[in-house]
């Protein structure tokens, strides 16, 4: 563990998404949690009803002069008064990433779920297939498995599952024994500037995971993986995919409404079936990457076939909020063109339904770095919404917005493609377009969820 229990620690921002599951491990393993936020949310809310003291805003330096421990993440600037004073203090100061290591650490059995999609999800269904086969895993994942309602548990086993988070190269910070790698893309170039850059960090994870005799699972089906692993010694990989025999392989997919099944290849030989109550071509490849990693941690396929099974997605990843007069709405958290072009494809391929996508870009930056990939990511959708953009705090950009975003998007794709500023005003231009068999799905990694439910609650 990180010191002792005596000690006080402090998170500033700690209601953030990789903060807050942190905090909840913490106090339930016995620590003196504070924290701060610039709101209360519902993840406040929570560790708040644990006893933990969080004040609002970040001017109020009481609770960093009390701490012994100080964390941050990168969301947090440089100039935050908290961090001044806490520096100034001579405060023991983690970044994130540092402070989960240190509690993975204690782990003999750690897994990490890197990539630039799926990472959620993944570390989702690990956790959940050790939890299913009664192993008491540690864990703490981006997001709350659905059936558990949880994204964090402290257990009494030696696994320990983390999303390795690559967005501000802090992944390079976990010492896994298990490294699964999920695909790599360019995203958050504004940390990383160059793809090569990018593709250097990593490399640098593989490099080193291999360099501490750990194992890493590799996508063979993603060329960009494939090309940096070249000069890396291949007996610490294992492979897994559907295009090409190897390792782990899924044959026989098939689609339906429910989710999607396929058979099982090890190195040849057919191991059996796995169901999944999700949907895509996406969640085919994060579960033979589960697959892959929990074979060789000693688990049977059986565990594992039935751990996939009753595995029903995480918080915002494509989650279900209800259905209501043959209308159907789910929430998912896709905020980049390649994970909006799997989500509604996966959707499409398995419902056949009339399709309604409402999408909130997140950041500015990203709306420019990928704003012709995102024409062209909506194409199975037979509807679509666009509303502006989740600044994240970031200014807005010359030339590059959401109503642009709907006229290009319009012009390559002559549909019915709408722009609305405002959420709130959503739920009602869409009311007289809704029809019973209808599927409608919010995207987007800021608040879009509120339309989720406000047409599911009160226009439905």
């Amino acid at each position: 563990m990180i010191y002792n229990t005596s000690d006080k620690i402090h998170f500033i921002g700690i209601g953030g998404s990789g903060m807050s599951p942190i905090a909840h491990y913490l106090v339930d393993q016995g620590y003196h949690i504070t924290g701060s936020d610039q709101r209360n949310s519902l993840s406040t809310n929570a560790l708040e009803s644990k006893g933990v003291t969080i004040q609002y805003g970040h001017n109020n330096t009481d609770l960093v002069s009390q701490a012994t421990i100080v964390v941050h993440s990168s969301a947090i600037p440089n100039s935050n008064t908290e961090l001044l004073v806490a520096k100034s203090n001579k405060k023991n100061i983690f970044r994130r990433a540092l402070l989960l290591n240190q509690l993975f650490s204690d782990a003999t059995h750690r897994i990490a779920v890197a990539g630039t999609h799926g990472k959620t999800t993944t570390s989702g269904m690990i956790s959940h297939i050790l939890l299913n086969s009664e192993r008491d895993p540690n864990f703490i994942i981006g997001s709350a498995l659905t059936s558990e309602n949880i994204n964090y548990r402290c257990g009494n086993t030696d696994f320990f599952v983390i999303e390795a988070d690559e967005s501000d190269g802090s992944f390079l910070d976990f010492n896994a024994t298990s490294l699964v790698l999920l695909n790599l893309e360019e995203d958050h170039m504004s940390f990383f500037k160059t793809k090569k850059t990018l593709y250097a960090y990593f490399k640098k994870i593989i490099q080193n995971t291999v360099h501490f005799n750990g194992t890493v699972y590799i996508n063979a089906d993603d060329s960009a993986l494939m090309n940096i692993i070249s000069d890396i010694k291949k007996s610490q990989l294992l492979f897994y995919g559907i295009t090409s025999d190897i390792d782990i392989r899924a044959t026989q997919i098939k689609f339906h409404p429910t989710g999607s099944s396929f058979t099982v290849t090890k190195k040849g030989d057919e191991l059996g079936i796995i169901t999944l109550a999700v949907f895509g071509n996406h969640n085919i490849y994060n579960a033979l990457s589960a697959i892959t990693c929990l074979l060789e941690h000693g688990l049977s396929f059986d565990e594992i076939k039935q751990g996939l099974a009753s595995f029903t997605g995480t918080h915002r990843r494509l989650s279900c909020v209800g259905t209501k007069s043959d209308i159907v709405v789910y929430d998912d958290y896709a905020h980049h063109p390649t994970e909006i072009k799997s989500t509604l494809s996966g959707l499409k391929h398995c419902l056949n339904k009339r399709l309604i996508c409402i999408f909130q870009p997140h950041r500015h930056t990203r709306l420019r770095d990928f704003f012709t990939r995102f024409i062209s990511s909506f194409s199975d959708a037979d509807i679509v919404v666009i509303t502006d953009v989740y600044s994240a705090g970031e200014s807005p950009i010359d030339h590059i917005s959401a109503k642009q975003l709907a006229q290009e998007i319009q012009l390559k794709h002559p549909g019915q493609i709408n722009y609305v500023s405002s959420l709130s005003d959503i739920p009602e231009m869409l009311e007289p377009e809704l029809k019973g068999g209808d599927v409608i799905v919010t995207m987007g990694a800021g608040d879009i969820s509120k339309v989720a439910w406000d047409i599911y609650e009160n226009t439905l």
